[in-house]
């Protein structure tokens, strides 16, 4: 058996990575606690928004067009996280 225990880093997203179908966001709160996720087209056009906890996520993005995406992580009002992403 492998334990694997995870130290905080202080940032609340560790990585993100997307394929055709779907984005990974790999949170590093322990506590779960809630987060607004917005994924946001490169003309600023939002196509995704949800609260959810902050916990490893996976989004479905098939529907979306191949190209540029904008991450946001927001915790209440201050935008925690932020990262482009290419939708393949």
């Amino acid at each position: 058996m492998v334990l694997i225990v995870r130290k905080p880093t202080g940032r609340l997203v560790g990585y993100v990575s997307a394929n055709q179908s779907t984005l990974l966001i790999r949170m590093n709160s322990v506590t779960g606690d809630k987060v607004t996720i917005r994924i946001s087209s490169m003309n600023g056009k939002r196509v995704y928004q949800n609260v959810v906890s902050a916990t490893t996520q996976h989004i479905p993005i098939g529907r979306f067009a191949k190209g540029n995406y904008v991450i946001e992580v927001w915790q209440g009002s201050k935008r925690a996280f932020v990262q482009q992403f290419v939708k393949p």
